[in-house]
């Protein structure tokens, strides 16, 4: 055995150093066909060597070549250097498995169309590892795709997989992927792949299928990418279709940003080399601010890559800027080497729609180049949202008031400046076009702003405060030029009216401003014309005004310069118009007037008006105004008077001199139909801080010729309405202030301060002696209506209000307020706030009926109907009515509404808490009712209910009942005060107190329970009910004594029946005893009987013994006898009498009393 294996082992060494010796001696190159050959045969395919061969067999056959040429129906390999090395075991069994396959600079071509998997699957090749370097690989197809510099390793456990591998390709940018597979079946091939850039941290893993699909390889699976977008995060799951020509990714899911600063989207999107990346996303809500605040602005559209982009995002909300952004898309369409366009939709704060369609750069300083279409409802809100990155449009949107603002035309901005180029402006209703353009201040100049414009008509109500503008470019140099060609202006009870035309030009060039024409022609009747020149140290206008009517012209200054004096011109329009004026003013640099001219006519009344240098920079002023009626000035002075003749003319002067700049010393005299004004004060007549402070007096001997113009109706012969005082007073910006006020107006004493300020509102306080709450009501309500015969209040509709009260807020001290109703309140202090169609007096607090009223009483007025609130509390009111009287204290609380004084005091509801002391009521006696159920209970005659009605009566009206202190809920209701029910003890006596007043017509209805309790042998409590109803003042009174006279009736029964028991009881026991004193009587008289019976039969015993011994003795004398006599008749004795039967009536006489014989 040894020598066998000692053979054994000599024969391998033998054949081993064959195997590693005769290889290099052999010539492969010539066998190389052969080889090939072999190969082709393994392979499937043509495969031929090229270049010197060589083979080595150990340690594992090792082939080396030249270049290879591998061909198969889909697959085609050229190499330029080959290495193969075989596994011996495999070659053993027939099949070629390499365990390594190295190609350098390989050009390997794949046909999938042409791909033969079965033969795949029958070829004999296996590969441990294949190391590719710097290769070629080509995907043939309709998009044939090229992947150059490819250096890769793996292994293939057939031709038709299983497959594994990793590389690199470095074409443009180095790629890491790595791969495996399984095998082919049914035509697919199951894959796993990998993808990572780590110059931009980007991976990408992908699962799927490989397959044919109409002849082109196509992958399809799920993948998952993540990376960064600058500085941001990014993840995306989505399913994946690869074909050689496009990339399809369908159900993304992203999120861009960390899980506390995230973006999500969904979608879709596809990849070509043609179109580059396109995709579709949506959200639900992104919040930039979050996402800029931790990565800054990823912008989309200038990404590196040199590929095509189409992103398209809508989001439902998009939280940018602190504010919401809804119903949002973003359009990035971005082709190679192009510049990125931006479309933009979206709703924006203020009610804002936004569409941009154009270029815009976010990289340093913001820039926009495109067609811009934006409308908002609230150009104020939208101003503060773009303000943070567009301060200079944020002013121009706040510059103006306007409802509704859009813009329709190009836009350029950047760093130096926007340009605007408008096809349509519109500004509420009016449509401007033009354009407007502002430049950026340079070092060597002023920002600039030249603005042309356009229109066909404008609405004067769209159009927006001059002085906005005016401080919107305080600092910039400016050409701005307006011209259109007619206004429209809204008339009350018409349709609006296009009339008139309006240009304007001005200019400002280093501090000079030229207005340098401005003219309005036909303006609903009125003609202006004007210009001027403002610089630094002054300026002026001179304008000339011909106009028929001022209202058109009025509702344009109104519109383009608010404030106290536009509004005054335009209340005052009408009564100003006609007018024909020309005016001039110079001002300095303060504002204040140097020179002024008016002269002219206005509505019927003379003006004129001079101001004029007086030397020494002193400035003397003249005014005159004079008017053939006093009505005629009080409306140009905008008081609302009936336009009347004949009361009397009116006529102003006023004189003053002063220094330039500084204060007037000006006296003033208005004489208006017997009313005489004096002023003498301090005047300034300074444009925009007009002021006057003196002494102002009044006086006249009788207002009440003024009354006609104020629609209070003629004048009353008999009466006067004389007015003399004075004060102190002010006015200026602050408005119109009285101060020291010292006057006797129709003999009520007045003092104290009041103030206007420039809203037309009134405060200040007052102190009157005397002051009627009823004519204080009446401004609101209007004068009293008279009530019908028997009414309290009148039915009639409230009267129209005189006048509207103005808003006023005013402190009253009153001595004496006169409530009405003969009521009469002293030291009456409260607050008084009017307004039109409303009093309310609060704070309010009174004297009144030895007591203390506090609280607050409120009337309004809508059209014919009125309402009020009144919430008063009181402490100790001395109240009566009829017999009752007390002092109230409590809470009320009431409203109400109605078109006449009976429906708002029928609808009156609330609530109040009462509470009363010392509370009397006359002819109520509360021990009236003991002393009629006692008198009752000890009468002897018969019962008479009118009799104890009678006497009831007599009783209460002898005292009045004083009740102990007691508080009720009352409850108010379609203007009845109802009290709740109170309990109240009365000694013995229980009370028991409810009540009624009808505010409507001053009744009252009170019901007062009384009761005892029950006495014994009572089966009901004595009881009355005392009722009052009727006028408050002399109610009547009724007494319901049903209870008590059905308690005393049913005592009056109980008494009688008792007497009437005791009477049967007697008769019962009279009979009793008769019938005991029978028995004994029968019974003696049969004791008698038998005693008397017995006594007999003892006689008879002894008679009949003595007979017998007689007999006898006969008998022994008989034989003595002959022979015997007759027989006598033999007599029987009687029988005993029978005593009288024991119920047979008794002899008549007094019958013996029982008493007497011991019975009881």
């Amino acid at each position: 055995m040894r020598e066998i294996l000692t053979i054994i082992a000599a024969c391998l060494v033998v054949a081993l150093a064959a195997a590693l010796a005769v290889p290099p001696f052999v010539d492969w190159t010539k066998h190389g066909a052969a080889i090939a050959q072999k190969l082709g045969e393994g392979f499937g395919g043509r495969v031929a060597l090229e270049g010197p061969v060589r083979l080595r067999l150990l340690p594992a056959p090792r082939l080396t070549a030249g270049a290879l040429v591998a061909e198969r129906p889909g697959l085609s390999i050229h190499a330029r250097a080959t290495a193969l090395e075989l596994s011996a075991p495999a070659l053993l069994r027939g099949a070629f498995e390499f365990t390594e396959v190295a190609l350098e600079r390989a050009d390997i071509a794949i046909d999938p169309a042409r791909l033969d998997d079965v033969a795949s699957r029958k070829a004999r090749v296996a590969v441990a590892r294949f190391q590719l370097k710097d290769a070629t690989l080509r995907l043939h197809g309709a998009k044939p795709l090229t992947l150059d510099h490819v250096d890769m390793s793996g292994a293939a456990d057939a031709l038709a997989g299983p497959f594994r591998g990793q590389g690199v390709a470095r074409s443009g940018r180095d790629i890491d992927f790595s791969f495996a597979t399984g095998a082919i079946e049914d035509g697919k091939l199951r894959a796993k792949a990998t993808l990572d850039d780590f110059s931009r941290k980007a991976h990408v893993e992908a699962t799927g299928d490989f397959a044919l699909v109409d002849g082109r390889p196509q992958f399809a699976g799920q993948s998952i990418a993540t990376g960064f977008a600058g500085a941001a995060p990014a993840r995306a799951s989505f399913a994946l279709t690869a074909t050689p020509g496009a990339l399809e990714a369908d159900r993304i899911d992203a999120r861009l940003g960390d899980d506390d600063h995230p973006l999500n989207f969904s979608g879709m999107a596809n990849w070509s080399p043609a179109d580059g990346l396109s995709m579709r996303l949506v959200a639900a809500n992104l919040d930039l601010d979050r996402f800029v605040g931790k990565y800054g602005v990823v912008d989309p559209g200038h990404a590196t890559s040199t590929s095509g982009l189409r992103l398209q995002l809508e989001a439902e909300s998009v939280q940018l800027g602190g504010d919401t952004l809804t119903s949002v898309s973003f359009d990035v369409a971005r082709k190679p080497q192009e510049t990125p366009r931006y479309i933009v939709d979206a709703a924006l704060p203020g009610g804002t729609r936004l569409h941009y369609d154009g270029a815009f750069g976010l990289a340093g300083a913001a820039s926009a180049d495109g067609a811009l279409k934006v409308e908002t409802r609230d150009a104020a809100r939208l101003a503060t949202y773009v303000a943070p990155v567009a301060p200079q449009v944020a002013r121009w949107l706040s510059a103006g008031a306007f409802g509704r603002l859009a813009y329709d035309g190009r836009v350029r901005a950047d760093a130096d400046g926007v340009a605007l180029d408008a096809r349509a402006i519109d500004l509420d209703r009016s449509r401007l076009s033009g354009a407007i353009d502002w430049r950026a201040a340079t070092p060597n100049g002023h920002s600039r702003l030249t603005a042309r414009l356009l229109a066909p008509v404008i609405d004067i109500d769209s159009l927006p405060d001059l002085r906005g503008l005016a401080h919107l470019s305080t600092q910039d140099d400016l050409a701005l030029s307006l011209d259109a060609q007619a206004l429209r202006v809204a008339r009350i009870g018409a349709a609006p009216a296009e009339t008139g035309r309006l240009q304007f030009s001005l200019t400002r060039v280093g501090g000079v401003t030229t207005l340098d024409d401005m003219s309005i022609v036909g303006l609903g009747g009125a003609n202006l014309s004007g210009s001027g020149r403002f610089t630094a140290q002054g300026g002026g206008v001179d304008f000339k005004l011909d106009a028929d009517r001022l209202s058109d012209l009025a509702t344009l200054l109104r519109r383009v310069a608010p404030g106290p004096a536009s509004e005054a011109f335009a209340a005052r329009a009408l009564a100003l118009s006609p007018a024909h004026l020309t005016f001039g003013v110079a001002m300095d640099a303060g504002g204040a007037f140097t020179q002024a001219n008016l002269s002219g006519e206005a509505g019927g009344a003379r003006y004129s008006a001079q101001a004029s240098p007086a030397g020494s920079a002193r400035l003397q002023v003249r005014l005159s105004a004079q008017a053939p009626e006093a009505a005629t000035l009080l409306r140009q002075a905008g008081m609302f008077v009936l336009p009347l003749k004949g009361l009397g003319g009116a006529r102003f002067e006023a004189q003053g001199e002063g220094a330039i700049g500084a204060p007037l010393r000006m006296r003033a005299n208005l004489d208006l139909a017997g009313l005489a004004l004096r002023f003498d004060g301090e005047t300034s007549l300074a444009l925009d801080r007009a002021s006057a402070q003196g002494k102002l007096s009044a006086d006249s001997a009788d207002l009440a010729r003024l009354a006609p113009l104020f629609a209070f109706g003629a004048p009353d012969a008999t009466t006067r309405f004389p007015l003399s005082g004075g004060a102190q007073v002010r006015f200026d910006v602050q408005g119109l202030a009285l101060s020291s006020i010292a006057a006797d107006v129709a003999g009520v004493k007045t003092t104290g301060d009041l103030a206007r300020d420039p809203s037309g509102r009134f405060s200040g306080g007052l102190a009157l002696d005397r002051l009627s709450a009823p004519d204080l009501v009446a401004i609101v309500l209007g004068p009293s209506q008279p009530a019908r015969a028997g009414a309290l209040w009148p039915t009639l509709k409230f009267a129209a209000a005189r006048f509207d009260p103005p808003q006023a807020e005013v402190a009253l001290a009153v001595d004496r307020l006169e409530l009405g109703a003969g009521l009469l309140a002293r030291d009456a202090r409260m607050k008084l706030a009017l307004a039109p169609g409303m009093a309310k007096a609060s704070d309010l607090s009174m004297k009144l009926s030895g007591g203390l009223v506090s609280g607050e009483v409120a009337v309004r007025r809508e059209g014919g109907a009125a309402m009020t609130k009144i919430a008063l509390r009181g402490e100790g009111l001395a109240a009566s009515a009829g017999p009752f009287a007390a002092r109230v204290s409590g809470a009320v609380d009431v409203s109400g509404a109605g078109g006449s004084m009976a429906q708002l005091v029928a609808s009156l509801a609330g609530s109040a808490r009462l509470s009363f002391a010392d509370t009397r009521i006359a002819q109520a006696a509360p021990d009236g009712l003991a002393q009629v159920a006692a008198a009752t209970e000890m009468a002897e005659g018969a019962f008479d209910p009118r009799a104890i009605a009678r006497d009831l009566a007599r009783d209460l009206d002898r005292d009045a009942q004083r009740l102990p202190q007691f508080a009720s809920d009352a409850t108010i209701a379609s203007g009845r005060l109802s009290l709740a029910p109170v309990e109240l003890r009365l000694g013995e006596v229980q009370a028991r107190l409810t009540g009624a007043l009808d505010l409507r017509s001053g009744d009252i209805d009170a019901r007062e329970t009384l009761s005892l309790p029950a006495p014994q042998g009572w089966k009901s409590a004595p009881r009355i009910e005392i009722g009052w109803s009727g006028d408050a003042s002399a109610p009547v009174r009724a007494v319901n004594a049903d209870a008590l006279i059905g308690a005393l009736a049913e005592r009056a029964i109980a008494r009688e029946a008792e007497r009437n028991a005791a009477l049967e009881a007697d008769i019962h026991e009279r009979a009793f005893f008769n019938r005991r004193l029978k028995m004994d009587r029968r019974n003696d008289e049969e004791r008698r009987a038998v005693e008397e019976a017995k006594q007999r039969a003892i006689e008879d015993a002894k008679r009949a013994a003595e007979e017998a011994r007689r007999a006898a003795e006969t008998q022994k004398r008989a034989p003595l006898q002959a022979a015997p006599s007759p027989a006598k008749a033999l007599e029987h004795p009687k029988p005993p009498s029978r005593p009288p039967a024991a119920f047979a009536p008794a002899t008549r006489g007094a019958a013996p009393d029982p008493s007497t014989a011991g019975r009881y």
